[in-house]
């Protein structure tokens, strides 16, 4: 026992000592970054969770009124979650467009207590074939003449087959020119009061502003068009046949969406010819053809691979602003969302397959337009954190998807 011990300490005694070395440059690097990151994270986390808006926030008092373009009186909009009566109502507006308006007048007048409580005032609208929502920043400029196509072909619609109601919500957000008195100026030249115009106290982006349109519809299909009218509106007809078929029963109600897509412009020759000849000037296509520029097919290759990463990448064009969404998909989507900047299509059509809607994509008309609000480097990045906060939010269950059955 002894001679074991004694060979132990005399091996411990030969093992030469281990140098004592500096702190090596990975740790005194990397010491610092780890207690920054730890702030970073935690602020990343309070933008990603807790800076975002409720599902979705509620308009303001005077944003739930609008003022009707030929008798100027001031009226409640009707909400999208209450149930319009298909009385005898619906059948007066299929003989005569201004007879919905005007009954609906009359009521008030009459001191109808639930056309007056705001959200629930929908009992006295009629029922209609399709709304339109065009969410409009200081879009002054562009708005008439995309009022003036859709209006005209709705109204030669309206003409020929008397059932094809509809109207258009015009949805101001928050402009510091006169879009709202433009839009109502559209309205009263056309004699029409199928317009109405939401006006909203303050900015909350593409997506609120579509929201808010969509909350307010009395329509059986509800499409958003972007006001440049890049889109050619006849390409209704177009979401609506592609709607019909893959349309599925919820509750009794078709239930599905058909999203404008501008997919299958992007390995078209005019893309890349769209703004330059050879020469470097400027060559207009021929009406007609497809125009899209190099610079906006870029970006969106680029943000399809960001979207496949993250496991969005099941619909080819997300961003096109022109989609139609039946009545029931509406009110089963439109009270789950929170985004309100551009990104809010993700939202939307993440919605749309958890809450077992339907989409399809359909081929549409599209050419660019001047005068966009969109700054494709700024916007991009914040289009990059807000699809992010939608991923995280809904891992971590902050955003819960509520469910009416």
């Amino acid at each position: 026992m002894d001679e074991a011990v004694a060979d132990h300490l005399a091996g411990m005694a030969a093992t030469p000592a281990v140098e004592s070395r500096p702190p090596t440059l990975l740790f005194l690097f990397g010491l610092p970054v780890t207690l920054l990151a730890f702030p970073v994270a935690l602020l990343l986390i309070a933008r990603l969770v807790v800076m975002t808006p409720s599902a979705p926030r509620k308009p303001r008092p005077s944003e739930r009124l609008y003022t009707h373009p030929l008798t100027g009186e001031r009226l409640p909009f009707p909400s999208l979650l209450a149930t319009p009566q298909a009385s005898g109502a619906a059948a007066a507006v299929a003989k005569d467009p201004a007879a919905g308006a005007t009954e609906g007048i009359r009521k008030r007048k009459g001191g109808s207590k639930k056309a007056s409580s705001g959200d629930d005032a929908a009992a006295d609208d009629a029922p209609i074939d399709l709304t339109l929502v065009v969410p409009a920043f200081n879009e002054s400029q562009r708005l008439p003449p995309m009022l003036a196509e859709a209006l005209e072909f709705l109204e030669a619609r309206r003409a020929r087959d008397s059932t094809r109601t509809f109207e258009v919500i015009v949805v101001d957000d928050g402009s510091s020119d006169d879009t709202s008195a433009v839009a109502l100026r559209c309205a009263r030249d056309r004699a029409s009061p199928d317009v109405r115009v939401m006006t909203l106290e303050r900015n909350r982006g593409k997506g609120g502003a579509v929201t808010q349109g969509f909350l307010c519809a009395r329509g059986k299909n509800i499409l958003f068009a972007d006001a440049d009218g890049a889109t050619k509106f006849s390409c209704v007809e177009d979401l609506e046949k592609k709607l019909a078929d893959v349309a599925t029963t919820s509750r009794g109600l078709p239930c599905g969406i058909a999203v404008g897509s501008r997919a299958h412009m992007v390995n078209s020759e005019a893309v890349v010819k769209s703004r330059f000849g050879a020469d470097a000037t400027h060559v207009p296509l021929p009406v007609g053809i497809p125009q899209r520029s190099f610079i906006r097919n870029f970006l969106m290759h680029g943000f399809h691979m960001y979207l496949y990463l993250l496991g969005v990448g099941w619909v080819r064009d997300t961003q096109c602003g022109f989609k139609l969404l039946s009545r029931r998909a509406a009110t089963m989507i439109m009270p789950n969302m929170h985004v309100e900047g551009w990104i809010f299509d993700i939202e939307l059509l993440l919605l749309a397959r958890w809450l077992g809607a339907p989409v399809v994509e359909v081929p549409v008309s599209w050419h660019e337009v001047e005068g966009s609000k969109m700054s494709l480097g700024r916007d991009s990045i914040k289009m990059a954190i807000d699809l992010l906060t939608i991923r995280v939010n809904y891992l971590l269950d902050v955003w819960i998807v509520k469910r009416d059955e």
